[in-house]
C-alpha cells in the first residue's frame, strides 16, 4: 500500500541515492516539509525507508534491500 502513491514513488526515486534531510527532499520535489514528511512517515512504518540522525539533521535513505525482496519489478518500478 505504502508504493501505491504517485507522490510517495516519485519520493522513493530520489531516496535511492545518497542519504538526503526532509528540507532536501522537500526542496527537490517543490512539496512542503510537512507533505514530505507524512510520506516518509508511512514508508518508515512500512519498512521501506530508514533514517539515520547526523547531528542535528536525520538523513534518509531507500531500504534497497526490502524493495529486492518485494520484487525485481518493484525496483525496476521506483527506479524509472
Amino acid at each position: 500500500m505504502a508504493l501505491t502513491s504517485p507522490a510517495r514513488m516519485e519520493l522513493c526515486r530520489h531516496l535511492l541515492g545518497e542519504p538526503i534531510t526532509t528540507s532536501e527532499l522537500a526542496a527537490r520535489l517543490g512539496s512542503s516539509e510537512p507533505q514530505v514528511s507524512r510520506a516518509l512517515r508511512t514508508l518508515r512504518e512500512a519498512g521501506l525507508v530508514r533514517s539515520t540522525r547526523d547531528g542535528k539533521l536525520v538523513r534518509h535513505r531507500l531500504a534497497t534491500d526490502v524493495i529486492r525482496r518485494l520484487g525485481q519489478d518493484v525496483l525496476a518500478t521506483v527506479a524509472r
